[in-house]
C-alpha cells in the first residue's frame, strides 16, 4: 500500500486520476460469455456484432452487451379442463420447450427459436387456430 501512495506522489494528481479512472473502468470493459452463451454487442443502440464464448472486450459506457443462453429452456403450463364441442370434459397437461438454433445475421435479425410441437391424437390438431371469415364456425343463425 505504502508503494502505490509513493507512486501516486512521484506521478501527482495526474497519476491517482489516471489510476482512478484505470480501476473504474477496466473492470467495465472485459465481460467473459461461457461456453452456453453467446452475447450481442450494441454500441450507442446499434447493432455492432456477435461475440462467442470467452472474453469480450468492451467499450465502458459506450458498449453493451446483451447475453443470450442457448440451453434448451422449459415452461411448465399449470394442467387445464376443458371442454369439447361435444361436451365432454378433457384435461390438457404440457410443457413448452424452445432453443435458439441460430443467432441470426448482423443486420437485426432477432435468430430462430425451435419450439417442441406436438399434435392432438384424437384428431383436434387444428381446433385451436383461428378461422377466417369464410371458413364459417360462426355461432347463431
Amino acid at each position: 500500500m505504502e508503494s502505490l501512495i509513493n507512486l501516486a506522489f512521484k506521478f501527482g494528481a495526474f497519476g491517482v486520476v489516471l489510476f482512478v479512472i484505470a480501476v473504474l473502468v477496466l473492470p467495465q470493459s472485459v465481460r467473459i460469455l461461457r461456453e452456453y452463451e453467446r452475447g450481442v454487442v450494441f454500441r450507442l443502440g446499434k447493432l455492432i456484432g456477435a461475440k462467442g464464448p470467452g472474453l469480450a472486450i468492451l467499450f465502458p459506457f459506450v458498449d453493451k452487451l446483451v447475453r443470450m443462453d442457448l440451453r434448451v429452456v422449459t415452461i411448465d403450463v399449470p394442467k387445464q379442463e376443458i371442454m369439447t364441442k361435444d361436451n365432454v370434459p378433457a384435461t390438457v397437461d404440457a410443457v413448452v420447450y424452445f432453443r435458439v438454433v441460430h443467432q441470426g445475421d448482423q443486420r437485426g435479425d432477432q435468430g430462430g427459436l425451435a419450439a417442441g410441437q406436438h399434435e392432438a391424437r384424437d384428431g383436434q390438431a387444428g381446433r385451436g387456430r383461428a378461422r377466417t371469415p369464410g371458413e364459417g364456425g360462426e355461432r347463431g343463425g
